[in-house]
């Protein structure tokens, strides 16, 4: 994990927020190999501003965003990159929105990548192993 100067003690000095963020690291597991850099940033919440009054980010109250939490998490390696968000007036949930988002973007990358003769092998393997599709 790294971090910028401006954000370095609050994210590493609580010794609590960093052991949950090491935690969260191991849902990526499937998705990196060791050449993957990945990096957790703690945000400004007041640049959202414009987009929560354009209605962007529906239930947040722009007096209230100060008091936020924003988190990225970035993952890059050979060029790519994807990075995600989160926001909560909790830490802890602002880190596992961010960790969710960036899942559910990597899961439909994944999606995407996997062919239909791919998907056939697999349903092929669940049918014979009794546990059925859903």
């Amino acid at each position: 994990m790294t971090a910028t100067k401006s954000n370095l003690l609050d994210l590493t000095e609580d010794n609590d927020v960093k052991a949950f963020i090491y935690q969260q690291f191991v849902d990526f597991e499937p998705f990196v190999t060791p050449e993957t850099f990945l990096t957790v940033e703690l945000k400004d919440p007041m640049k959202l501003l414009p987009a929560v009054e354009a209605g962007v980010y529906k239930g947040i109250d722009k007096k209230n965003l100060k008091n936020m939490v924003r988190i990225s998490i970035s993952l890059v390696e050979n060029g790519a990159k994807l990075e995600a968000e989160g926001l909560s007036d909790n830490i802890y949930q602002a880190i596992t929105k961010a960790k969710e988002s960036a899942l559910s973007k990597l899961i439909k990358i994944q999606d995407k990548v996997i062919t239909a003769e791919e998907r056939a092998a697999e349903v092929n393997v669940l049918r014979k192993s009794g546990d059925g599709i859903h």
